[in-house]
């Protein structure tokens, strides 16, 4: 059907293959559709459980020594919140067992979007403009990578289509492609740069993560029920190697893309990390799932990619310097506040000073610390004339103006 509608639309010419390798390349769209459903329950896992563990260090914050008033291992909510995140993560693998990585991988920016409600309606965090243009721009995305990778041809990821893949030359491409462009961040990038931009350790991390994707994709599809695989591929003769062989590489790259992103979250804000990140990851896991499975097939890529860069710039939109604009937000309003009791101060000195009698103004100017022929004068003296105290608030207004009419 695919193939059909790709030459009928006139797409035919366009260097990107119709996923021929294989025999069978036909996907369950019940299976796609598991596969999303599992990874928008995943992506709300993961971020309840991380504003769990964001509020559990917020209590346990002692603004009066700054400082954790315990350590956060030893509370109970923190370690609940961590083992639901770990199941969320688990989640999210087993979607890769019944989607390809080229739907699973660009809808984590779902989790932004859960996010942004959570920050709005638990932390009572600000809604900006731009976080409903973000909403509009990742929605539209979905939209498309669903529509267009649903129902698309994509290869069964069985132990003999393992075979094919590490007898490929694509494969072997993208290894190559991996190892080079970390050898690049590693040996030139990060000297020059690392230490100002974020991009760098996030690329790292990229890289490693697209490994992992890709290992995750072959051994959750090899895992048996309730995923799409067979249990008996952790023994087998054949199976056993890319059974045990994709949970190694998952378990290390994953190792190296964690310790990568940490280094630059330690050195630069979340707001920055989260939208490079996950734009580095979503086109590292779509890469590696178009080279090493062969799962970027017309005429599916026509909405995957636009799709991929609506959801990039939706997280741009709502995660970019956030944590920047919220200050600058509450500093706004902290302003005000302070603003508000200096203005009903004055404004009730104001009223007192128009409601006094003739008769209290002695008693008022005598709490002033005045000379006494200055307070003499002020009320009129012995004389009870009102011309000598206007002459002396005349002759001392000069003084506030840093010159005296005496001198």
């Amino acid at each position: 059907m695919w193939s059909n509608t790709s030459t009928a639309l006139g797409f035919s010419w366009l260097p990107v293959g119709e996923c021929t390798r294989g025999e069978h390349h036909s996907q369950s769209s019940l299976d796609a559709l598991v596969g999303f459903g599992l990874v928008g329950a995943a992506s709300a896992g993961i971020c309840i459980t991380l504003n769990v563990q964001k509020l559990v260090h917020n209590r346990n914050y002692d603004p009066v020594t700054g400082r954790q008033s315990i350590h956060f291992t030893r509370i109970p909510l923190w370690w609940a919140a961590v083992i639901a995140n770990g199941l969320s993560e688990l989640v999210n693998l087993a979607a890769l067992g019944f989607a390809p990585a080229t739907l699973v991988a660009p809808l984590g920016c779902l989790s932004v979007v859960f996010n942004a409600f959570t920050a709005v309606f638990w932390l009572r965090e600000p809604f900006f403009k731009r976080d409903l243009l973000g909403l509009a721009l990742i929605s539209a995305g979905v939209s498309c990578i669903v529509m267009g990778q649903v129902g698309s041809p994509a290869p069964p990821i069985t132990v003999p289509y393992l075979r094919e893949v590490v007898a490929s030359s694509s494969f072997y491409l993208y290894l190559a492609s991996l190892a080079a462009f970390l050898a690049l961040l590693v040996l030139w990038a990060q000297p020059r740069f690392a230490r100002r931009f974020a991009w760098v350790y996030l690329a790292e991390s990229a890289v490693f993560g697209s490994a992992t994707t890709a290992a995750a994709r072959a051994f959750a599809s090899l895992c048996g029920p309730p995923l799409t695989g067979d249990w008996a591929n952790a023994t087998s003769r054949e199976g056993w190697p890319f059974f045990w062989g994709s949970l190694l590489l998952l378990l290390l790259t994953a190792v190296g893309s964690l310790l990568t992103q940490n280094q630059a979250m330690v050195r630069f804000s979340n707001s920055e990390v989260v939208p490079l990140y996950f734009c580095f990851f979503s086109v590292g896991g779509v890469y590696g799932a178009a080279l090493a499975y062969d799962e970027l097939c017309w005429p599916g890529v026509l909405l995957l990619l636009p799709g991929l860069a609506l959801c990039i710039g939706g997280v741009f939109c709502i995660s970019y310097r956030r944590e920047a604009r919220v200050a600058r937000l509450r500093a706004a309003a902290g302003a005000r506040e302070e603003v508000r009791p200096l203005a009903r101060s004055c404004i009730s000195a104001t009223h007192s000073a128009s409601s006094l009698s003739i008769g209290s103004v002695p008693s008022v100017v005598s709490s002033l610390s005045l000379p006494p022929g200055a307070a003499a004068a002020a009320t009129g003296g012995n004389n009870g004339g009102s011309g000598t105290g206007a002459a002396l608030l005349a002759d001392s207004a000069p003084d506030e103006g840093g010159a005296s009419s005496r001198a």
